[in-house]
């Protein structure tokens, strides 16, 4: 299962396929972990700086989780796995990128 997001920052565009994966029959417990990809030329990505990625998960019984994973060195991606738990197995789980911003 995968949810996608996009967002556009200061010219970098990020786009990702969010992986979910769970198990349960009434709720669910899902893993959620960024799968992202630069939608530009990764030559016109600063090498130097450190892109922090916000992204925030919908369908968890707590409410929505906001997370960060961090972009370096053009390839290098930086997260923690993020756990949610859903009331019944047809909640729908969404991701929403909403920041980019550079660091350095």
């Amino acid at each position: 299962m995968a949810a996608g997001a996009a967002d556009e920052v200061g010219g970098l565009l990020v786009a990702g396929v969010f992986l979910l994966v769970g198990f349960g029959s009434a709720g669910c417990n899902l893993t959620v972990e960024p799968d992202l990809t630069l939608a530009v030329d990764s030559d016109s990505v600063d090498p130097d700086a450190v892109y922090e990625i916000t992204y925030e998960i919908h369908g968890d019984e707590s409410g929505p989780i906001i997370e960060t994973a961090e972009l370096s060195d053009r390839t290098s991606l930086n997260f923690t796995p993020s756990v949610i738990s859903t009331t019944s197995s047809s909640t729908k789980v969404s991701v929403e990128i909403t920041d980019v911003s550079t660091q350095g």
